[in-house]
């Protein structure tokens, strides 16, 4: 296990269990890494025990098995923790989420060390559910504490995972479209990837679908399986009917029971078909290895929370005119908040380039600041931010800032909204 001299990994990060896998360089694969008794189990329970006799901390299945046997306090949900900043008291010091989730990944790196001798920790794609900006700092955080800055570290979405391990298996299984079932406690969602090879870079698009209210856990106990099964059916039959669908993934621990395998069989008929609960870690251990390399830059991954467009504000710098980039398509919309400071030059306008990459022609919007005072030109200084309300919905809020000591701020906000 010591040939490879930087490892490249992918963790799966959930409340009651964590995946871990690392890139093999020589077959091009995402192996898992298993931590337990049981090697053919990759789970690895997001748990910590801290022994009170010795104030050792142990994490994992060893944590499980020593809750029962040693006095010490047993800590588990670390990710709900996160999501709620709920604090633990252990013994005389309080450990903040952060805190918690530092401890949890130096055990898990740790015994990835011990067991990857002469190596060193390259990138770490870290996925979850729960990915708001508010646990990504966390686990940014976290990380830090261990010596992990963001150049070696990135949270990915499940969706985006989904996007990389796909766009890394052979092309003949993404030829046309690819479905995702997945189901869990949270409900049944189907994901459908899309490749346009019209444009350049190519979108790789996800759309979603809630199936929640027709298929869900408790229909599959009340119903039972065969009423559920035929229901399951008939939806899949409508979701494929007259759309090319190379292959078709099934994950989450709704599927992890034999009631679908049945069905399966029906469906491998004309396409690719494939169950397992280890898709997500892979498809961050794929994320790592090419986000480190540059590589899949013909693609632009457009998952279902992701902008599709390109928004730019015409400015003068540097003696010419320049697009500047407040926003690029491919990122988060929740995670935009961009902005810049401007000084009008004998113009009440601003002008904004919307470039949507699924359609052709860009959209130019003038944005006009009205009732602006009058002052002297080159004395209006604008604060401009960029935030969204949802994926097709941008705000851009423009500030009188005052100018220096030659000008206070009049207070005064303008706000206009672009529909993409």
């Amino acid at each position: 296990m010591g040939e490879n001299k930087t490892l490249y990994l992918g963790i799966e990060l959930a409340n009651e269990f964590t995946q871990v896998s690392f890139y093999q360089a020589q077959t091009n694969e995402a192996l898992s890494i298993t931590m337990g008794m049981d090697v053919t189990n990759p789970l690895v329970p997001t748990c910590l025990f801290i022994k009170e006799s010795t104030k050792e901390w142990t994490f994992g299945e060893d944590a499980v098995r020593l809750q029962g046997q040693e006095e010490g306090l047993y800590i588990d949900y670390l990710v709900s923790k996160i999501v709620q900043d709920e604090s633990v008291q252990v013994y005389q010091t309080v450990y903040t989420p952060t805190m918690l989730i530092s401890k949890y990944f130096k055990k898990v790196l740790g015994y990835i060390r011990q067991h990857y001798l002469n190596t060193s920790i390259a990138k770490i794609v870290i996925t979850l559910e729960d990915t708001s900006p508010k646990v990504c700092d966390t686990i940014y955080s976290a990380l830090h504490m261990l010596g992990l800055e963001k150049d070696r570290v990135m949270v990915l979405t499940k969706v985006q995972c989904f996007m990389y391990y796909i766009l890394s298996q052979k092309q003949e299984l993404w030829v046309n479209d690819v479905g995702l079932f997945q189901f869990d406690e949270n409900g049944m969602y189907y994901y459908r990837l899309t490749v346009n090879r019209n444009n350049s870079p190519m979108p790789v698009i996800v759309d979603k679908i809630d199936l929640s209210k027709e298929l869900s856990q408790e229909m599959l106990e009340q119903e039972g399986v065969i009423r559920f099964t035929q229901r399951f059916e008939n939806i899949t039959n409508q979701l494929l009917f007259k759309r090319l669908t190379t292959s078709l993934f099934f994950t989450g621990k709704g599927f992890a029971e034999n009631w679908i395998d049945n069905t399966l069989k029906k469906l491998c008929v004309g396409r690719r078909v494939f169950k397992g609960q280890n898709l997500y870690t892979k498809g961050a251990c794929y994320a790592a290895n090419a986000i480190a390399h540059n590589e899949l830059n013909d693609y632009l991954l457009l998952s279902d929370d992701m902008i599709t467009s390109t928004i730019s504000l015409r400015l003068y710098q540097d003696a010419k005119e320049i697009d500047y980039p407040l926003v690029q398509a491919g990122t988060l919309w929740w995670q935009v908040n961009e902005s810049i400071t401007v000084i009008l030059d004998s113009t009440k306008d601003l002008e904004f380039t919307v470039k949507n990459l699924l359609k052709r022609e860009p959209i130019k919007e003038i944005f006009h600041i009205d009732n602006l005072m009058e002052r002297e030109n080159k004395t209006i200084r604008l604060s401009i931010q960029l935030h969204f309300v949802d994926r097709d919905s941008a705000v851009i809020t423009v500030r009188d800032i005052g100018f220096g000591q030659f000008y206070e701020t009049t207070y005064r906000i303008w706000e206009q909204i672009l529909s993409l």
